[in-house]
């Protein structure tokens, strides 16, 4: 294969597989189960799964399109909802959170030896979630005025061992999304 078809298909499969990712992203925000301010999602499943299984440009490119499709109003977010409100509501530091922490991921994940990749996996997962919840908390607090205790009882608290399983389980996925890519 000439080598200009070659450069053409490999951008076709990365724009490909990040239209993948994005609508998964979105997908996974619809799966919502609303227990107060913040509603469980399987977002955080999703995030790691793109993270740990796509290249780092095009997993942090799927998240960057996925917040601005629905900071323009897709209703790619909880609730099906979407708009610039959403962002800059008491929810929105997580959104903004998953993709300062996804940045933080395949930054961090770079620097390892591909054979330590499963514990590494692992322990960047667990500081991607310390990364949205610090984003969600602190949104969550300015915006609704509540005090930090509040605030982390009820946006991160309830969702820290939910998260973990969704971690737990997004981690082998993604390899083994990785491996048949």
């Amino acid at each position: 294969m000439p080598k200009a078809s070659t450069a053409a298909s490999s951008r076709a499969r990365s724009v490909a597989f990040c239209g993948i990712a994005v609508a998964l992203l979105a997908v996974s925000a619809w799966i919502t189960v609303p227990i107060g301010p913040v509603p469980f999602t399987l977002q955080t499943f999703a995030e790691v799964l793109v993270l740990a299984a796509l290249k780092p440009r095009e997993a942090i490119s799927a998240s960057a399109i996925y917040l601005l499709a629905g900071a323009i109003g897709l209703p790619f977010f909880s609730g099906m909802r979407g708009g610039i409100g959403v962002i800059m509501g008491p929810t929105g530091g997580f959104l903004w959170g998953f993709l300062v922490a996804g940045i933080v991921f395949v930054g961090l994940r770079g620097l390892v030896n591909k054979k330590q990749r499963l514990v590494v996996d692992y322990v960047l997962a667990f500081v991607f979630l310390v990364i949205v919840y610090l984003f969600g908390w602190l949104q969550l607090m300015l915006v609704n005025g509540l005090a930090p205790e509040a605030a982390f009882a009820v946006g991160v608290a309830p969702f820290v061992l939910v998260d973990a399983v969704k971690i737990a389980a997004a981690v082998p996925v993604a390899r083994a999304v990785a491996r048949a890519l």
